[in-house]
């Protein structure tokens, strides 16, 4: 609703274009964006980052059970602090129509320290 609303279409051709360009059939896998920020560059590295993904099951996906495409991280300065930005998209292959959630651990090589997150999926 709020992409229809926002460019001042219809719901049901924001809603077309959602599935055309962003579905991904839960038998084929599942697509997450991952956007992380850190004032160090290194720890935003993809060498240096391992995604893992467990799923209601007690199923984990990880190395080439996960495709990663990777943007090169940009810089930005705010309030006098330096941050760097990357994007990643993660495809996870597997049937996933009877998992009922996922869940994302972020691992850095250079931190003692990870990041998870949990979707619902029903």
């Amino acid at each position: 609703m709020a992409i229809a609303d926002y460019y001042f279409r219809s719901f049901e051709e924001a809603e077309e274009e959602f599935y055309t360009d962003y579905y991904v059939d839960p038998a084929a896998g599942a697509a997450i964006l991952v956007i992380l920020r850190d004032s160090n560059p290194k720890n935003l590295e993809e060498e240096n980052l391992e995604f893992i993904i467990r799923d209601s099951t007690g199923k984990v996906y990880r190395e080439d059970e996960i495709k990663v495409d990777a943007t090169p991280a940009e810089e930005q300065t705010f309030l006098g602090m330096t941050w760097h930005d990357a994007v990643y998209r993660l495809y996870v292959q597997g049937d996933l129509r009877e998992v009922e959630y996922l869940e994302l651990f972020i691992l850095v090589d250079t931190l003692v320290a990870r990041a998870h997150h949990k979707w619902e999926l029903h």
